[in-house]
């Protein structure tokens, strides 16, 4: 053999023959990557989209809060907690005719004390109720 026939065979070998081995050899690997990050993608994108519609839910849900219907809704669902009783009427007990009570003074101070304290605290919380 000479030197030139190795040196075209060298040169068939890499221009012809080692392409048509790495072709054969190949098996659709940038097919296979492709569709590998195509995948991966539209993956990104439905999780995308998915966050977008519980965005919209959430912004939907937010406009929707109305606090008087809602008190009203609760209120109607527990309607028999919330009626107003009936009024408390004086039944004596044995013929007994008194219709008032009637304390002493250092309880009756303390009770009234009690009742404004617990007037002013209805007050507030009705405020921060309002607000």
């Amino acid at each position: 053999m000479t030197i030139e026939s190795v040196n075209a065979a060298l040169q068939k070998y890499c221009s012809d023959d080692v392409p048509d081995l790495i072709d054969c050899m190949n098996f659709g690997f940038h097919t296979s990557i492709s569709k590998c990050i195509q995948m991966f993608l539209s993956a990104q994108d439905n999780i995308r989209r998915g966050r977008q519609i519980t965005i919209e839910t959430l912004n939907r849900a937010i406009a929707d809060l109305d606090t008087v219907v809602d008190k009203q809704k609760y209120l109607e669902y527990f309607e028999t907690t919330f009626t107003i009783p009936k009024k408390i009427k004086f039944e004596p007990h044995k013929g007994d005719e008194v219709s008032t009570v009637n304390a002493q003074v250092l309880i009756r101070d303390e009770m009234q004390s009690r009742f404004i304290q617990m007037q002013n605290r209805l007050a507030g919380l009705k405020t921060e109720n309002d607000e």
